[in-house]
């Protein structure tokens, strides 16, 4: 036996001649009270196609305890997850997040470099390969290893003798500060 409410909340629902998705929604369950299970099943399919999230969480309920669809239920709409992400939350906030988090990449990157320093001279490498060279090498030579000096100074004035010695055996500072 249903209650009268449900019974007269259905027909003034039933009497209008364009429904939301919630509405729809509603329908099918004022119709599971009043009805059956199987006349409101076309209402939660309804209320799936339009859109409403509950409905289709319902159907898809119903779906893994395969319950059958009523012949006249139209198509029941992709999963609330195949939608795209666009679509799930909008363009805007879509960039927005983007943006964000490729400007939040840029900072760790410019951080974690710890300077706009680009290391020691690039003459290290080869003042690293070459011994016994002749005058004009020799003074190309001392220039870099000035270059050197100059450079761990600024960057470990805690020990840039030590630093310039791990440069020039190295040819770079991946042993610096090491002892």
């Amino acid at each position: 036996m249903s209650t009268p409410k449900p019974r007269k909340e259905l027909d003034t629902l039933l009497t209008r001649t364009r429904h939301t998705p919630s509405e729809l929604r509603r329908i099918a369950e004022l119709t599971e009270i009043v009805d059956s299970d199987e006349a409101a099943l076309y209402w939660w399919h309804e209320a799936a196609v339009a859109g409403d999230q509950d409905a289709i969480d319902y159907l898809e309920m119903l779906d893994q305890e395969q319950q059958p669809q009523p012949a006249n239920a139209p198509p029941m709409p992709a999963a609330h997850t195949s939608r795209t992400i666009i679509e799930r939350y909008g363009r805007k906030r879509v960039t927005i997040v983007l943006v964000c988090a490729f400007v939040m990449l840029g900072l760790i990157g410019w951080v974690k470099s710890g300077s706009f320093d680009d290391g020691p001279p690039a003459c290290a490498m080869e003042y690293r390969d070459v011994y016994g060279a002749g005058p004009a090498l020799r003074n190309k030579m001392v220039e870099c290893a000035d270059a050197i000096d100059e450079w761990c100074a600024t960057n470990y004035p805690e020990n840039p003798d030590g630093c310039s010695n791990a440069v020039l055996v190295d040819g770079d500072a991946r042993n610096v500060g090491k002892d």
